[in-house]
């Protein structure tokens, strides 16, 4: 099984799994967040926490790319719907 702190390089990670856990949850869902703690983080010294900010903001990025497409198809569906005509009775 793929273990998420062995990407940060050693077992014993300066962060923990249920703090990277709720910061890439946030990242995701408030990509505001992602962008400002990942580029926090990506100027830290320590390694572990550059990867950790790189992933911040990879799943900022992605959850923005995300919502604009989602957006996109949404507001056209919406416009489609309008122009249905309606059953007169």
């Amino acid at each position: 099984m793929y273990n998420l702190l062995s990407w940060f390089g050693r077992y014993r990670s300066r962060y923990s799994g249920c703090s990277i856990f709720v910061l890439s949850v946030f990242a995701f869902f408030a990509p505001p967040f992602g962008f400002l703690i990942g580029l926090l983080l990506m100027l830290n010294r320590d390694e572990e926490s550059k990867r950790l900010g790189l992933m911040l903001l990879i799943l900022a990025i992605v959850s923005t790319v995300l919502g604009c497409c989602l957006g996109c198809v949404w507001s056209s569906l919406i416009s489609r719907l309008r122009d249905v005509p309606r059953a007169t009775y």
